[in-house]
């Protein structure tokens, strides 16, 4: 049989064994894959969560670096929604809600950093850079979960403010680090007065201010540098240093108390993403990736040889 005449049967394989490798890549970049709606937040069981990214004509504010399980963004004046992945743009005004066993890392293209835990809120309400006049501004809703927000300090911003509203707390860091965490408390408040926690520094200011009457509590955890908190109530102020914790209710503030280093360490275990687990995940993915490429050229090598049986009969049987 002529060689020539053999062509079409190569190209027929080299299809099937694209369409395969291509199969195996978009079902990797799949967003929301087996997510049920029962299990998301409520604020998102009325809307259609898409599956590919959204772009916004709001101002860029940040973009994910890191994250696992489920995130979904929320555009609540557009009422869109869709599944996040590594690398998407947020912008001005995007909810960023992490699931059960989630977790999200996103950078402000001012170099601060947000890292929240499993079952969290967080919202970019407002975001200013401007470099021009060295300034940089970021104001964040946060009404449950845990959170760590760290602020870069360069030469580039003389005047820095960073302000996370939660429903029963305000509070700053003088610092770079704090970790914020809101949860459910006992028992149900008549008044929700903020408290105010101020960096004694003028080029600096972290805020955290109460916005709504509410039966939870806020539990602010220094990390790096000194934390001044100001109860709006009763003006009572107090101060925390690294490794030191304080609650807020809708009563005030509580005593500033010792964190136990392993609190801390636990705290940011359940927040924080490790490059070396997000290594080790991407290698296990990569295994099994390899694995079932492995198996498809298996099927394609033996695709092949019962073409090459096939050419060989029908030779045969043209030479008889």
């Amino acid at each position: 049989m002529n060689i020539y005449s053999r062509i079409p049967f190569r190209l027929l394989l080299a299809a099937v064994f694209l369409f395969l490798l291509a199969g195996n890549s978009f079902a990797a970049a799949e967003r929301g894959k087996g997510i049920a709606k029962s299990i998301l937040p409520r604020e998102l069981k009325n809307i259609t969560i898409s599956k590919d990214f959204l772009d916004s004509k709001e101002k860029e504010a940040a973009v994910i670096q890191a994250m696992e399980g489920t995130v979904v963004v929320e555009r609540p004046e557009a009422k869109q929604a869709y599944f996040a992945a590594k690398g998407d743009k947020l912008f001005a005004k995007d909810v960023i809600y992490t699931l059960k066993k989630s977790r999200c890392k996103f950078q402000l293209i001012t170099e601060d950093t947000v890292s929240q835990g499993e079952n969290t809120r967080i919202s970019i309400k407002e975001f200013l850079d401007d470099r021009e006049n060295s300034s940089k501004s970021s104001l964040f809703g946060m009404i449950r979960g845990m959170a760590i927000f760290t602020t870069v300090h360069t030469s580039r911003y003389f005047r820095r403010s960073l302000q996370v509203e939660t429903p029963t707390a305000v509070s700053g860091v003088r610092g770079s680090k704090f970790g914020l965490q809101v949860k459910a408390a006992t028992g149900k408040s008549t008044a929700a007065l903020p408290l105010l926690l101020a960096d004694n520094s003028a080029n600096s200011f972290i805020y955290l201010a109460a916005i709504e009457k509410t039966d939870t509590v806020t539990v602010v955890h220094g990390m790096e540098g000194k934390v001044e908190i100001k109860s709006t109530k009763d003006n009572n102020i107090q101060f925390l240093n690294p490794g030191e914790s304080i609650e807020a209710t809708f009563k005030g503030l509580g005593k500033v108390f010792e964190t136990p280093a392993k609190a801390i360490e636990q705290f940011m275990g359940s927040v924080e993403i490790k490059l070396d687990k997000v290594g080790k995940d991407l290698d296990k993915k990569g295994k099994v990736v390899e694995k079932k490429m492995e198996k498809q050229i298996n099927v394609i090598n033996r695709f092949g040889k019962s073409i090459e049986d096939l050419e060989k009969k029908l030779g045969t049987k043209k030479e008889e």
